[in-house]
């Protein structure tokens, strides 16, 4: 088990924008962060051949200064099985949750919308890796599965082949299908990043 506690308060400018004259302005203030997290790691053989595995994950943050206050906490379990089906053939899947929550404030120069929100992650893989007889050479074949509040069900297939000429040494070919789920950053980041006066009305 693994845990830690971060705290830390900076003075530092801070720029803000203005709607009228000189429509930019520059502040002293302090930010500060809080930081707070534990990891539990537990693996169980119940043979030889079988073993399963939990990892517990933790992570809360809070940051705040005068232009944005913003947190987060993500809560990440995953389950792993790995079980030798014979000599050259082994098996490994698991199930897997990420559950994400956010808060911001929204100012005129920056924020998140919405200013709360969760985001979970659900997600599943199946890897089978066999041994060709009489060579070094294995085949791996597996995929992942996920679905997120973005885009839904991602199915994410992959084919590998390795070569091992000798120990330590391996080499490996791989054909895959990758999804990168958006943050809540890519999806909710609202920024001004300047502001631009009109024309001067005639005197």
């Amino acid at each position: 088990m693994e845990a830690g506690v971060l705290r830390s308060r900076t003075g530092a400018e801070f720029q803000f924008l203005r709607l009228t004259p000189p429509f930019a302005a520059t502040e002293h203030g302090t930010e500060q962060a809080d930081d707070r997290n534990f990891l539990i790691d537990w693996t169980h053989r119940q043979s030889a051949r079988s073993q399963t595995g939990l990892r517990v994950a933790f992570d809360w943050s809070e940051r705040s200064n005068p232009s944005i206050t913003e947190g987060y906490s993500v809560v990440d379990v995953d389950f792993q099985h790995q079980i030798a089906l014979s000599g050259s053939n082994d098996l490994v899947w698991g199930m897997g949750l990420r559950d994400s929550a956010s808060h911001a404030t929204l100012s005129f120069d920056r924020g998140f919308v919405p200013a709360h929100r969760n985001d979970p992650l659900f997600s599943g893989f199946i890897q089978d890796q066999w041994t060709l007889p009489g060579s070094r050479f294995s085949l791996i074949l597996g995929s992942k599965f996920e679905h997120n509040n973005f885009t839904g069900v991602e199915v994410q297939p992959g084919a590998r082949l390795l070569w091992t000429p000798a120990s330590p040494h391996a080499a490996w070919m791989a054909v895959s299908r990758a999804v990168r789920t958006p943050s809540y950053v890519d999806d909710g980041l609202r920024a001004s990043i300047a502001v631009v006066p009109g024309p001067t009305p005639p005197c």
